[in-house]
């Protein structure tokens, strides 16, 4: 390299570094505010994590406290694209991007967060602990005579940590409970935290207590006063976020409208499963009349063939004596081989969801319509294990035998 490239990379650098700590210099900013629960009162436990780096986490990242009337105050000192990340027990943690460059003054805002969606199914609640065989894999409970939930760990535990999830690998949350603690997790929630818990211990939650889903359940992020005009760059970079949402939002209130006043049966039908999908997303609002649209995808709605595995918690959610009968009216209510055979494959993973009589007679009814040789496989892959006459005459085989040898 020659001297006069040396030279000229040394200005450079030193150009930069003069404008580098410029930067820097130029920014006090100091964003003032309060953090509310989606019912508009000051959350009862929070946390703000404010940090630059994407692969941080919030274990690693010191926490900013929330007063108990829910004020905050964050303090920048130095340039930077930052990611703010606002935390409350019972909710949803609400991730924003806050670019802070060239910035003296003070901001106010009021944040509000959303409720999760941890009750998905009505009259059944489920326990994500630290108690079970796997920790992503909650244990529903149906809700009890006392209209409660309650939940029981049967064995010796040093720290139990319990969330509630509406379904398994959802968003989950930790709740308020009498003499509890509360441990942040790695993704900005909480745990509900026990200690020295003993076989036997319970949990009984009255769903009345647990936060409720206000309106669209949405977060908001909003300016009171902004001087320094920060707010600009702030919509600038959230833009992109909320028309994700607002599209969410207009899809959402599409299909509402369509299931209550669509003109056909297939049009509510089809309704009816979108409000579902949408009900156990995350991403979008919750179906207040959840039970009214459920109670619509009966086993004649056509969207089973369209979407089987998408909708089968709603079989699975069913009282176990009423399961069996569903899933067979699938099954005969439908002209698709291809639903037909999805079922069949479904009860092959849940043999204990029909019997094996029942299974024998949808396996024979499904033979006569699987006629395409697309079906050859599967026709050798569904058999029933031993074919039922067969199966009984050994049965009753080896019951004669036993009887004879005593």
């Amino acid at each position: 390299m020659s001297k006069l490239s040396r030279t000229a990379y040394a200005v450079f650098f030193s150009i930069v570094s003069i404008i580098s700590i410029s930067a820097q210099s130029s920014v006090d900013f100091t964003l003032k505010g309060k953090l509310f629960g989606s019912d508009g009162k000051p959350m009862p436990k929070s946390e703000i994590y404010v940090f630059t780096d994407a692969m941080s986490y919030f274990a690693s990242t010191a926490a900013v406290p929330v007063k108990d009337d829910g004020s905050f105050e964050l303090k920048f000192k130095t340039a930077g694209y930052y990611s703010v990340a606002f935390c409350g027990l019972g909710h949803t943690m609400y991730m924003t991007s806050l670019p802070v460059f060239d910035v003296k003054g003070v901001s106010e805002v009021e944040v509000k967060l959303s409720v999760p969606k941890t009750q998905i199914f009505p009259n059944s609640l489920g326990f994500k602990s630290n108690a079970g065989v796997d920790f992503f894999l909650p244990e529903f409970v149906k809700k009890g005579s006392d209209g409660k939930y309650t939940f029981t760990v049967n064995k010796k535990i040093d720290t139990l940590l319990v969330q509630l999830s509406g379904r398994a690998y959802s968003t989950p949350a930790g709740f308020e409970y009498p003499g509890a603690k509360y441990v942040s997790d790695s993704l900005g929630g909480y745990h509900t935290a026990f200690y020295n818990v003993k076989p036997g211990f319970s949990i009984s939650i009255d769903p009345a207590t647990l936060p409720k889903m206000i309106g669209d359940n949405t977060e908001s992020f909003v300016f009171l006063s902004d001087p320094v005009n920060i707010k600009e760059v702030y919509e600038a970079s959230e833009r992109p976020n909320k028309n994700f949402e607002e599209t969410n939002l207009k899809t959402f209130n599409y299909f509402k409208d369509l299931f209550k006043n669509g003109k056909s049966k297939a049009t509510r039908d089809i309704a009816a499963v979108q409000l579902f999908t949408y009900h156990v997303t995350a991403e979008y609002p919750s179906v207040e009349n959840i039970e009214e649209v459920i109670n619509a995808i009966s086993a004649d709605n056509i969207a089973w063939s369209k979407n089987f595995y998408g909708l089968i918690e709603i079989v699975e959610q069913k009282p176990v004596s009423d399961q069996s009968k569903f899933i067979s009216d699938i099954f005969n209510n439908t002209t698709s081989v291809d639903l037909k055979m999805y079922v069949l494959y479904y009860l092959k993973g849940k043999p204990n969801m029909v019997s094996e009589e029942k299974y024998a007679e949808l396996f024979a009814g499904y033979k006569k319509v699987a006629t395409d040789e697309k079906y050859a496989y599967s026709l050798t892959d569904l058999k029933p294990a031993v074919p039922l006459s067969e199966k009984i005459l050994l049965d009753r085989f080896l019951g004669h035998l036993v009887y004879a040898m005593y």
